[in-house]
């Protein structure tokens, strides 16, 4: 049901993401932004199968979609950008009255727009910030879901997600060394466009350039995603306070327990009930006893940040159309 605030008055938004290869996991919170706060929005992007799992979430009817050259300024009260660098925004768009810029990295890589929004606090940087997640599960489904996945596995396997390349690692012993004498009872997905890495690990499942519907069934089936101090992508030292991996507001969206390293977790400040925050040299094996991790304290973590999304959304919206 949707929620207005007394704040903002209903507007017509248009959603805005010209990438035809990334950043299609932060339609979700934009969607359901709007949704809550019922204004009236269109999407203009590129055919992707994220496109069908969003329609199936939110409820959308067929003709939320549209291609990019159909977009004109002048019909929407409010554009939302969803990636700052956006190629396919061209410079007649930007008015400075209608844009809501999304901000991937700490440094501000495009003027003018009536407001920016980080994806995360950025320390050295700072502005309003919107953690980009939504709720795809609830507790009680997210629950049933790992209870049923649990009696599915005979050898009592936890399943654990790694997404992209901050969850790739050049050996094996990367992830040995931080599951410890738990290793045995892992079952590790790692999904990444390309990996280049051959572990010959029977717990160890490594799939390149999968479907949305593969990855999120996947993500859907998890207790853990998993980030490491030691990856292979060349930003790893930039995600501690200049970027952020898709697959952090990825974990809170379908209620896994985040592993992060320490360093990371120092400016998102997850709640223990969400996450697991480990130094580079550290064993979590005692931190993570089966997979009956707190999906209520998940729950509680994710709502807290969608408030925050709300406020942050409605204070750069404004209330003049």
């Amino acid at each position: 049901a949707s929620t207005c605030s007394p704040s903002i008055p209903i507007m017509r938004i248009a959603i805005f993401h010209g990438w035809d290869t990334i950043h299609f996991e932060m339609l979700g919170y934009a969607i359901d932004y709007c949704k809550l706060r019922g204004h009236e929005f269109k999407i203009f992007g590129s055919a992707s199968d994220w496109n069908d799992f969003y329609k199936q979430l939110f409820n959308l009817p067929d003709d939320v979609y549209l291609s990019t050259y159909l977009y004109k300024p002048e019909h929407w009260d409010r554009v939302i950008l969803l990636t700052d660098d956006d190629p396919f925004f061209i410079e007649q768009w930007r008015t400075v009255d209608k844009v809501i810029c999304i901000d991937h990295v700490h440094e501000i890589r495009r003027e003018p727009a009536r407001a920016h929004i980080g994806t995360r606090y950025f320390p050295d940087h700072p502005r309003p910030w919107a953690l980009p997640c939504y709720s795809a599960l609830t507790p009680s489904h997210k629950s049933d879901i790992l209870q049923k996945v649990y009696q599915e596995k005979t050898n009592g396997k936890i399943v654990v997600a790694g997404i992209g390349t901050s969850a790739i690692a050049d050996e094996v012993s990367v992830y040995k060394k931080i599951f410890g004498d738990m290793w045995d009872k892992i079952e590790l997905h790692l999904y990444a466009r390309i990996i280049n890495r051959t572990y010959n690990e029977p717990n160890i499942i490594c799939r390149e350039q999968v479907s949305t519907h593969e990855m999120l069934n996947t993500v859907t089936r998890s207790a853990y995603i998993l980030f490491i101090h030691e990856c292979t992508d060349p930003k790893s030292p930039q995600y501690e306070e200049k970027c952020m991996s898709g697959a952090l507001p990825l974990a809170l969206t379908f209620l896994c327990k985040i592993i992060i390293p320490d360093r990371w977790n120092k400016y998102y400040n997850f709640a223990p009930s969400s996450c697991i925050s480990y130094k580079k040299d550290d064993c979590i094996a005692s931190m993570m006893k089966d997979a009956n991790i707190d999906v209520e304290g998940i729950a509680a973590e994710r709502a807290r940040f969608i408030d925050h999304r709300n406020a942050v959304f409605d204070d750069a919206l404004g209330h003049d159309i």
